[in-house]
């Protein structure tokens, strides 16, 4: 799942999309794979469909492996038809994560506090080098697993728990009494 890091002049991580399809790109031509893979590369709306294409296409990209660059599927579909979802902090790694698909927060060269939430919350480890990269999609393509990732359950109807609570506070607690003057 690309970002549109390149663009946001403002902040400085320590990579853009670029360097992290560059490094996956990379760990990908280094892993002994037993089957042809398909890379495929959701681009955020931001991004530029012919710059990423030209990018893409400077790659040596092994045989064993097709990239695609698409916009116009929709992520959740893309999502459930992957057997893993990568991106770097995206809220797509999110949703990929409650719909049960195995992720991989990579931002190798990250300067900053990792702000990935699932990540500061112990649920996943971010990916911050290229050799913790190859070792997580080695294990990925021999098991189908991600070393780095902890289940968690949702809460069904949390949204509605959440009103429920809210409105029976209200109707519990006493208004205050005012007076005229």
């Amino acid at each position: 799942i690309s970002e549109p890091i390149e663009q946001a002049k403002h902040i400085s991580l320590g990579y853009t999309e670029k360097t992290i399809i560059t490094h996956l790109i990379d760990a990908l031509s280094k892993i002994s794979l037993s089957r042809k893979i398909k890379l495929i590369i959701k681009l955020h709306p931001k991004n530029d469909f012919e710059t990423m294409k030209s990018f893409i296409n400077r790659f040596a990209i092994p045989k064993s492996i097709n990239v695609s660059i698409v916009t116009d599927i929709p992520l959740p579909k893309l999502i459930l038809k992957s057997d893993l979802v990568i991106g770097m902090y995206s809220m797509g790694l999110i949703e990929a994560y409650t719909l049960g698909k195995p992720i991989l927060s990579v931002q190798i060269g990250l300067k900053k506090t990792d702000e990935f939430i699932l990540s500061r919350r112990g649920i996943t480890r971010t990916i911050r080098s290229i050799n913790l990269l190859i070792t997580a999609l080695n294990r990925f393509c021999a098991t189908g697993k991600v070393d780095y990732e902890k289940r968690f359950s949702i809460i069904p109807h949390a949204r509605d728990n959440i009103i429920n609570f809210i409105l029976d506070t209200m109707v519990k607690s006493k208004p205050y009494a005012t007076t005229s003057h």
